[in-house]
């Protein structure tokens, strides 16, 4: 079972627009531009997938575009990260330092946030602030899935991120999947990268990796869970330049690889057995 989490930054609109080409896939076998995708379609078929196609609608309602190409990428990211009192956007990673963003310190929320101000990669895990952090670690719970893909975008190449705070298995096989979509995109002549994330130990360096989403989502079912980071197809010249078909492009290879891979990679949980001496 996979688990398709759409954007919790309402900015980041690229996985938005892939989830609604997945479901057509599913229903038509062909995304909206008519694209067949036979595989990825028979592979729906034959695996439960979990989609929530959008995870901050409040965020994305306060985010005046629908397409990051061709834009500056602090004009985005201004958009997104939103402004302190004095009108000075946020930048990142300095816009994490204020959770949840309230009171004195806004001046225009941003899209990364929902009208709570909560950043919902980063709420409080043990008794979440965010409604919809309830809703996602539910429905995770309810359904155990094997499989967890958060969708985000930045402007770099695309990327599977580590994930920190699980067991070094589950490191593993994201680092095996990474490489495999890695492999995917440089066989489309897409950007890339060389592989996934290479599995490391959590806290051997100051500060410590962040106990984010994925982390959280994790440990309520056991899933190995990751965030995407597709490109945004801004204009500086340090990053990618890609238009809205090799965009899609990129969110319809990771679900056509992810789907194989789920596959490939079933899990068998074997019940546990009652005998008392198994339990001493």
């Amino acid at each position: 079972m996979v688990f398709l989490l759409g954007p919790v930054h309402g900015g980041e609109v690229e996985g938005l627009v892939g989830l609604l080409n997945l479901i057509r896939v599913a229903e038509t076998g062909k995304d909206y531009r008519g694209q067949p995708w036979p595989a990825l379609a028979e592979n729906l078929a034959r695996c439960r997938v979990l989609v929530v196609p959008l995870g901050n609608p409040d965020g994305r309602a306060r985010f005046p575009l629908d397409s990051s190409i061709g834009r500056k990428l602090d004009d985005r990211q201004a958009m997104e990260m939103g402004t302190a009192a004095d009108g000075k956007p946020y930048t990142w990673p300095a816009v994490k330092r204020i959770h949840p963003m309230r009171g004195p310190a806004v001046g225009r929320l941003g899209a990364y946030f929902n009208d709570g101000g909560i950043n919902l990669m980063h709420d409080e895990w043990f008794e979440p602030m965010a409604a919809e952090t309830r809703a996602f670690l539910r429905l995770a719970r309810e359904e155990a899935p094997d499989l967890i893909v958060s969708l985000h975008s930045h402007a770099g190449n695309p990327s599977i991120e580590p994930t920190a705070c699980v067991p070094r298995t589950i490191k593993q096989a994201i680092r095996q999947f990474g490489d495999r979509l890695q492999k995917r995109y440089a066989e489309a002549g897409l950007p890339h990268r060389p592989g996934g994330p290479e599995p490391k130990e959590d806290g051997t360096v100051f500060p410590p990796p962040s106990f984010n989403s994925a982390s959280a989502l994790h440990h309520v079912c056991g899933a190995a869970a990751m965030v995407h980071e597709c490109c945004q197809g801004v204009s500086d010249a340090a990053f990618p330049r890609l238009e809205h078909e090799g965009l899609l492009d990129l969110e319809m290879l990771l679900f056509d690889e992810l789907l194989r891979f789920a596959l490939e990679h079933r899990i068998d949980w074997t019940p546990l057995s009652h005998d008392k001496r198994e339990t001493q």
